[in-house]
């Protein structure tokens, strides 16, 4: 499996696979110019002591796994809306607080959360935006200190400090590449305003489609492709019902701050390159 990935990241389309080994979480392998009797790599000034080409080695590692902790998008979505089931196909992760619970409109919504139970309870104005302290659209989230508790920012307004990113994913989208984000999913929540804070249960990789995050339709706050927009027909939203639509998959890469060795609750390997 390693030699068409080595060949395909080599100038001339030729590698020799000196080894690949896999271990508890990490894949080792060495590669070096092709077998002796094939092209090696040419010098020039050494020919003159008789030394023609020489074979060039070059290994990495990569560390696979469930995640434990991440830089993600400031966005958190409760356990009941995005359904261990790991439902196939384009989905909505809908953000809300309790006031929009179920019957409060006649549309035909998605699945919701138990309001009731402490089990992806909401918040009381909190609309899953998660603390942005440095103000870059990107919250170090780490489920193993404080019990994976992080803070509320309240309010379901946009976060102006995420248009630069947002901006970048339809650019990506436009351009049919894919955008795929981290996702912490919550248990449990406490408090109210300013001293309110998530439980994060785990992470979730998603391939978006789309947002409202906004409540209107302004770029890049809002923004869908058309199988989104079929979707939120589909399902009877509108421009209140504040969420992202996208797909579960099933390996997403990390950036180095990444720890990885966490649950894989929903379905996600990371992948992240440690040498």
């Amino acid at each position: 499996m390693a030699a068409p990935l080595a060949n395909g990241n080599a100038l001339d389309g030729s590698s020799n696979v000196v080894s690949a080994t896999v271990n508890a979480g990490t894949v080792d392998v060495t590669t070096a110019t092709p077998e002796a009797g094939g092209e090696h790599f040419s010098l020039y000034l050494a020919r003159v002591l008789g030394i023609n080409s020489v074979e060039v080695e070059a290994s990495a590692q990569a560390q696979f796994g469930g995640t434990w902790a991440a830089n993600v998008v400031p966005i958190a979505f409760s356990k009941c809306e995005a359904g261990l089931s790991l439902t196939p196909g384009l989905q909505f992760f809908p953000i809300h607080g309790v006031d929009e619970g179920p019957g409060k409109s006649k549309k035909k919504k998605p699945p919701v959360c138990p309001y009731k139970s402490s089990s992806g309870s909401e918040l009381p104005g909190g609309f899953g935006w998660l603390d942005d302290d440095d103000n870059d659209c990107s919250v170090l989230v780490n489920i193993l200190e404080d019990e994976g508790w992080v803070g509320s920012d309240p309010g379901s307004d946009f976060n102006g400090d995420c248009s630069a990113m947002f901006t970048d994913f339809v650019l990506k989208l436009d351009a049919k590449k894919d955008v795929e984000v981290l996702i912490p999913i919550f248990d449990d929540s406490v408090g109210t305003g300013e001293h309110a804070e998530f439980k994060i249960l785990a992470f979730g990789a998603i391939s978006l489609r789309g947002w409202n995050l906004s409540g209107g339709t302004k770029t890049p706050e809002n923004y869908m492709k058309p199988d989104a927009t079929t979707l939120k027909s589909s399902l009877g939203l509108g421009e209140d019902d504040r969420g992202i639509y996208g797909k579960f998959v099933r390996i997403v890469t990390l950036d180095e701050a990444a720890i990885l060795g966490g649950p894989k609750d929903y379905g996600a390997d990371a992948v992240k390159l440690t040498n």
